[in-house]
């Protein structure tokens, strides 16, 4: 049995009542942080712009835009809520895909279960079947694909929202690994647009392409039903999505498959929550400032220099955006993240609006943060040879602020509050949807984000998740 059919037909033959409870409890917290961050998404520039384009084209109004009065067609409400999901960069990151895997599949599932009217419970089940079938698929392309400059997002993601769509409509085997097919041809995306409004392009992309596939797939449309390893007859090294995309012996068909259906991807230390808006890595060196400034109640005044020793993940990062001028470029920003620590205290969403980094205060203190690689932290938590990244290893650092009266404070980690090993807990993470919901001003727009909270805690139980959608849409 060819990879493809096996991812396929376990996506096809798995039910809610397969799926271990702890993976759905996973599932939940997965999809709270998710919708929290769709909702803080919702208000951002480039969501509007796709909003409006998306009005434009028009669209039989079959599925809601989250927290917009809108409905349009399914694939359109798709496009706007993966922008949603991942417009802030604050959603959650798989490490196993290295890829932001929940951002595009239920962005994509939510839409199609909206025009279905589907169950809690059946967007439960296609989300985690999505999940698992791209966390699949990434585990067996990286990290070359990544390192390659393919950003997974759209390139992986398009498979993990077709599995979801396909499972909601209900999908045969073989319409399933048609879906697939067409997916592949699909994908696209490079990590040159990273720090744009086309990263979170690419997520909203991924979602609608998901939809399409699952769609076309449903009517009959045909496709290489081989399409992950190949060929059959000349190889599984030719002409396959892999093949094509990594090059020929970069990639592991074998990792796709084992262990599959009894080792579930959302069952692993595997997912970092974010509490900082923008790149994965810098969260170390950011936490760590925090710390600082609160226990040794170091005012900004007081800050001479401040020196981070970090990975080249980091300081690569921050390369592209010493001097950010807006949000945007702040989330991208090693310096901004440490300078507006110690400027606030805080470095949450309000923290990155436009607003804030154009402030003299800020721009000013920039100029005294330092993000250089330093080698013994590279070599210290280095990645080994042929095995995937963690983000332990990519945001390890040591930060030192030194004071105008010569004191000097040092620390240095590798984990970050919301990594596995110190992942958040549920009402944590309901503090952290309702910073979204405050930073989308939902109250005054008549909604309660507590209902919604409610309604995703039990959302195995909710008999339409338009009740959801509709619980977000402004009054």
């Amino acid at each position: 049995m060819g990879v493809t059919e096996t991812l396929a037909r376990f996506a096809v033959e798995k039910t809610y009542n397969d799926i271990p409870p702890g993976i759905v409890a996973v599932a939940k917290e997965r999809i709270l942080d998710t919708v929290g961050v769709m909702i803080g998404g919702s208000v951002e520039r480039c969501t509007g712009i796709v909003l409006d384009l998306v009005k434009d084209i028009g669209g039989r109004p079959s599925a809601g835009v989250l927290c917009h009065k809108l409905r349009t067609s399914v694939p359109n409400a798709a496009l706007v809520n993966g922008v949603e999901a991942h417009a802030l960069d604050f959603d959650d990151t798989s490490i196993s895909g290295i890829s932001h895997i929940s951002a595009v599949v239920l962005p994509a599932v939510m839409a199609m279960a909206d025009d279905l009217g589907a169950s809690g419970k059946q967007v439960l089940e296609a989300y985690i079947l999505g999940y698992e079938v791209e966390a699949r698929i990434s585990m067996g392309v990286q990290p070359f694909h990544i390192l390659k400059g393919w950003h997974p997002i759209p390139t992986l993601g398009s498979f993990g929202a077709t599995i979801g769509c396909s499972k909601l409509l209900n999908l045969n085997l073989g319409k399933t690994r048609c879906a697939l097919g067409i997916a592949a041809s699909e994908t696209g995306g490079i990590r040159k647009n990273i720090g744009t409004m086309t990263k979170p392009f690419h997520a909203g992309n991924a979602a609608k392409n998901g939809v399409i596939a699952a769609l076309l797939g449903a009517l009959g449309y045909s496709a290489d039903t081989n399409v992950l390893e190949g060929v059959p007859g000349i190889g599984h090294d030719h002409f396959g999505f892999c093949a094509t995309f990594n090059g020929e012996n970069n990639y592991d068909l074998d990792r796709m498959v084992d262990e599959i259906g009894t080792r579930w991807d959302l069952a692993l230390p595997n997912v970092t929550t974010k509490l900082h808006p923008g790149a994965t890595a810098p969260a170390v060196p950011i936490d760590i400032t925090l710390e600082l400034v609160k226990k040794h109640d170091i005012k900004p005044e007081e800050v001479e220099r401040v020196e981070v020793g970090a990975t080249s993940s980091i300081a690569s990062i921050g390369a592209f955006y010493r001097c950010p001028k807006n949000g945007l470029d702040a989330r991208y920003s090693c310096r901004y993240g440490i300078a507006v620590a110690i400027l606030d205290r805080r470095a949450g969403l309000q923290e990155y609006t436009d607003e804030r980094v154009g402030r003299p205060d800020v721009q000013s203190f920039l100029k005294l943060v330092n993000v250089e690689v330093d080698p013994e932290v590279e070599d210290e938590f280095k990645r080994e040879e042929g095995v995937a990244h963690t983000h332990a290893k990519w945001g390890a650092s040591k930060v030192t602020i030194k004071l105008r009266d010569g004191r000097k404070f040092y620390e240095k980690r590798n984990i970050a509050k919301g990594y596995p090993e110190m992942p958040l807990q549920w009402d944590e993470l309901v503090e952290k949807y309702r910073e979204c919901a405050d930073y989308a001003s939902l109250t005054q727009k008549g909604v309660n984000a507590g209902e919604s909270v409610g309604l995703l805690k039990d959302l195995e139980s909710v008999e339409n998740v338009r009740q959801l959608i509709e619980s977000l849409t402004p009054r």
